[in-house]
């Protein structure tokens, strides 16, 4: 590979080519592999795109001044936030202004930037907006953490799909096995990135996080079919993601102490009725159940192990045998012969390990349930355990 600034080996075209050449061809003439090290759209080059990524928000935000009525529009949204309108919510508006609005010829802003040519933009900033134009709300299933910027996920909403690679550094350092996110996505040449705010979405006892979203959704009232459900997403998104996140709050809330019929059986708080109103009532049925644990477990707790893992992994293999009201009182070993009964064992397990990598997540350790899963012969769920990661709050 030459070392020269000016010339450089193209492997698309197999010749030395200079830098113009090559930065006004790449992915738009040449189809440039991964590997090349003036590939802007690697991984290895994440932060380099990080700041392509910033010029074109930079670049979008001028454009859009310069057209007098969306911009006055944008504007006069803006203002009716108020003085207290966050980032995000300001972020939305000009999002939605950008992507998803139509003009009286049916073109989105970014479409009718891209039909006056982009002027002066480069060609990376041009093949960026048009990649990002075909940006779509995602529910990704994460199945394996492979470093500090790269997961292995799967799209929820788009049943069947394969499973993509995701370069998101915020996502890698948060990601679990199994665990779902909300957010808005697009296509780069060689993986999947995320746009805006993102939101981890629970299972709540026998409900997927699909069918939470599904619940939620339907009780804010968004559209069921498209293209009216991704246009209300688009201006509706920072409501969705305060009601999802109040799920939690409001469960906490609705705790009851002890077992129905004992001394001090009560609800652990009364709920705000403006907190009340975000989530739908079906998400607050069979509330949480704080008991005191009175039970002993003999635990095998080998010489340098971490307690808090033995503990853990204690409580795997208990749970395995023990009787669960969701596969008709069977336990997690019968279910697994048990054709009818595999669909919610398959959701109660993700649930599990998901559970066990935050743990291991908060905790700084790296233990893995995998053996579990073969115990089950549930091997369609066995993926690399996370590689050790700082917790987040602790960074």
């Amino acid at each position: 590979m030459s070392t020269s600034k000016e010339k450089r080996i193209c492997p698309v075209v197999s010749r030395e080519i200079s830098s113009a050449e090559c930065g006004e061809s790449r992915h738009s003439l040449y189809a440039c592999p991964e590997e090349c090290p003036f590939n802007p759209y690697s991984a290895d080059n994440y932060d380099r795109l990080l700041d392509l990524t910033d010029k074109v928000d930079a670049l979008q935000s001028k454009w859009l001044c310069t057209q007098t009525e969306e911009h006055q529009r944008t504007r006069e949204e803006v203002q009716r936030l108020g003085p207290d309108a966050t980032r995000e919510e300001i972020g939305m508006i000009v999002f939605d202004t950008l992507h998803f609005r139509r003009d009286s010829e049916g073109l989105t802003m970014i479409q009718r930037w891209e039909k006056q040519g982009f002027p002066g933009l480069k060609n990376d900033q041009r093949f960026f907006v048009k990649a990002r134009a075909s940006i779509r709300l995602g529910f990704l299933e994460v199945h394996q953490v492979i470093d500090d910027r790269e997961v292995i996920a799967v799209d929820l909403l788009e049943p069947g799909s394969p499973e993509v690679r995701v370069v998101d550094r915020a996502l890698a350092s948060r990601g679990v096995r199994f665990g779902t996110w909300l957010t808005w996505t697009y296509d780069m040449p060689h993986f999947r990135r995320t746009h805006g705010v993102t939101c981890q979405v629970d299972s709540i006892r026998e409900l997927s996080p699909l069918e939470v979203l599904e619940i939620t959704l339907s009780h804010l009232g968004c559209p069921p079919g498209e293209p009216e459900r991704t246009r209300w997403m688009a201006k509706r998104y920072l409501d969705v993601l305060e009601s999802l996140s109040a799920i939690g709050k409001v469960r906490q809330l609705d705790a009851i102490i002890g077992r129905p019929g004992m001394a001090g059986h009560r609800p652990l708080s009364p709920v705000d009725p403006k907190l009340e109103a975000l989530v739908a009532p079906r998400l607050r049925e069979d509330p949480i159940r704080l008991e005191v644990q009175t039970q002993r477990r003999e635990l095998a707790v080998e010489d340098g192990s971490d307690v808090d893992l033995a503990v853990r992994m204690s409580l795997v293999r208990s749970w395995l045998n023990e009787s669960i009201p969701a596969l008709g009182g069977k336990t997690p070993r019968e279910a697994a012969r048990d054709p009818e009964l595999r669909p919610m064992l398959v959701h109660l397990v993700k649930d599990q390990v998901r559970s066990f990598d935050e743990a291991n997540l908060r905790a700084g350790t790296t233990g893995d349930m995998n053996w579990a899963l073969r115990d089950l012969s549930l091997d369609e769920l066995i993926f690399p355990a996370p590689p050790w990661r700082e917790a987040p709050d602790r960074r």
